[in-house]
């Protein structure tokens, strides 16, 4: 996320909490982070963000690391991974691709791809820069 507004959040003793925000991290009057519990905010011009994919599509999720890690938790900046997603309909055609914050500006590139009536790919339209970054 960009920003987090911290209002009223409570962190109590054994807890840990973690925010990383690519512009701000605010906490706000009534915050309390208790004692014995572990709070960390970091502030990453570039920092990773999941991409939200949709959960009433079919999709392929590509994800392709820069560095070698054991786990997608060791992803802090975008520069660490390389992601895509495939979009289907009904039939198992890809309809959408989408290449995740592949700009120089991070934002997503969009093609989309078209069917005429017997099946056949019928049109490859030319990528655009999508200013949603949703994945």
């Amino acid at each position: 996320r960009a920003t987090y507004d911290l209002n009223d959040y409570v962190l109590s003793a054994g807890e840990v909490d973690n925010y990383i925000a690519t512009q701000s991290i605010t906490l706000k009057p009534n915050t309390w982070i208790k004692s014995g519990s572990t709070f960390s905010a970091k502030i990453i011009s570039d920092a990773y963000i999941s991409p939200s994919l949709s959960s009433s599509e079919n999709y392929i999720f590509t994800r392709s690391y820069q560095s070698s890690m054991t786990s997608a938790s060791g992803i802090r900046e975008n520069k660490d991974v390389i992601e895509s997603v495939t979009y289907f309909d009904g039939l198992g055609r890809a309809k959408q691709q989408v290449g995740i914050k592949a700009t120089p500006t991070k934002k997503d590139v969009i093609t989309h791809i078209g069917y005429d009536a017997f099946g056949r790919q019928a049109l490859e339209y030319l990528p655009y820069g999508s200013s949603q970054n949703r994945g």
